[in-house]
């Protein structure tokens, strides 16, 4: 049986994201303080009786600010790939739920946390990285760095999509010649083309997502 590869680790966050994130797990370790002040027994009941639902709408405001911080920081890597939300999204509810004391089940929130996370991925756009192909002519050939790191990321997007070359050309709406050639480097694509596959490998990968944090 084939071992599937492991995702390389995301890259650090920046000294203001990483406080943002505290602050946040803050809030969450606030609510859930009470649940460390009493016997074991008396805690379940506590949570059993009076918490789940303030502990849930605690956690599921939370975990939407936490994606928030870290979406918008990776995003604006220049290396930032739309398949990293996998690992945001994992990371950030692990963080969330470590949270609990031991004697707490806290993987009864999982769920609910996973609906939540792919609701609102689902609300925000997955930025496809780019060269800023707005500063150059139409009218004029792109620069060949320009045209080959278009080229790069369109193959990436198209693997992490697990699609055919014909596949994309259908999803998109351009000929199987025309996006050859994109993918190759040998022609740049215009706006148009760039927004095109935009949206459909943003669809992709949101689906992607969804399908993949499902319990």
């Amino acid at each position: 049986m084939k071992e599937t590869p492991s995702l390389l680790p995301l890259p650090p966050l920046s000294v203001q994201a990483l406080h943002d994130l505290h602050d946040i797990e803050d809030v969450v370790a606030e609510a859930l303080k009470d649940l460390n002040e009493f016997f074991p027994s008396i805690t379940r009941m506590l949570h059993h009786h009076n918490s789940p639902k303030r502990i849930e709408r605690v956690l599921r405001t939370c975990l939407v600010a936490h994606l928030d911080v870290q979406m918008n920081h990776y995003s604006s890597l220049p290396q930032y790939r739309p398949i990293w939300i996998v690992q945001i999204i994992g990371s950030s509810i692990g963080s969330l739920l470590g949270l609990f004391p031991v004697f707490v089940d806290a993987e009864q929130y999982r769920g609910v946390l996973q609906q939540t996370a792919a609701e609102h991925i689902q609300t925000k756009g997955l930025n496809l990285p780019k060269p800023k192909l707005e500063l150059v002519s139409q009218k004029e050939p792109p620069p060949i760095e320009v045209q080959q790191c278009v080229a790069v990321q369109l193959r990436k997007l198209r693997m992490e999509c697990n699609w055919s070359v014909e596949r994309l050309a259908e999803v998109a709406g351009f000929n199987v010649r025309t996006v050859a050639r994109h993918l190759s480097g040998e022609v740049n694509p215009h706006l148009r083309n760039i927004s095109a596959y935009e949206r459909v490998f943003s669809k992709q990968l949101k689906r992607q997502v969804v399908i993949n944090k499902m319990p």
